[in-house]
């Protein structure tokens, strides 16, 4: 899974990469959802 996320005006961008087998899909998007907003800086990075 490829996931990113990117601010507003697009000047900060966090992207994470991870692999994982078909039955552990929804645990792999929930883990790179994590990450992501942890990198971020928590959720205040979405707003």
């Amino acid at each position: 899974l490829d996931g990113m996320i990117l601010s507003l005006d697009g000047r900060v961008a966090h992207r994470l990469q991870l692999d994982a087998p078909v039955d552990d899909a929804v645990a792999l998007g929930e883990t790179v959802g994590a990450q992501l907003l942890e990198m971020a800086g928590g959720r205040g990075f979405l707003a």
